[in-house]
């Protein structure tokens, strides 16, 4: 399951990932996840902290971890107005560290890294990496 607000976003999401994608979290019809996939998103929130808390409290089974990525805030990718919070390794573990998460994963990813340019690759998606692997 996932959440995708954009309706043209969401139906190329599902139709290239082929998981089922919902408008809004309160749309979702399980509530208790054992794992959270976030690649791109938190940076989009007023409040991370907060967000992160909602997904702990109200969406996760006991101990969930959460795989988190976000821009670091010094790529040219992560200046955008859609953007509301800009990370730096340090910020991304603080706002994890204060909103109670134990993390299996995060990073900040930099322009022209060498790792896939999203999280679906550690969830076992073929062609996560657009290399056809």
């Amino acid at each position: 399951y996932g959440v995708e607000p954009n309706e043209l976003d969401r139906k190329l999401a599902m139709d290239t990932w082929g998981i089922e994608l919902y408008p809004t979290l309160e749309d979702l019809p399980v509530r208790d996840f054992d794992t959270i996939l976030m690649s791109h998103v938190l940076e989009h929130f007023i409040d991370p902290i907060d967000y992160l808390r909602v997904l702990a409290n109200t969406y996760t089974a006991p101990e969930a971890p959460i795989l988190l990525e976000a821009p670091n805030l010094t790529a040219t990718s992560a200046w955008s107005a859609f953007h509301a919070v800009l990370f730096s390794e340090e910020g991304l573990s603080y706002t994890v560290d204060m909103s109670g998460w134990d993390t299996v994963y995060r990073k900040v990813g930099e322009d022209n890294t060498l790792l896939p340019p999203n999280l679906m690759w550690a969830v076992g998606y073929k062609n996560a990496n657009n290399d056809n692997s």
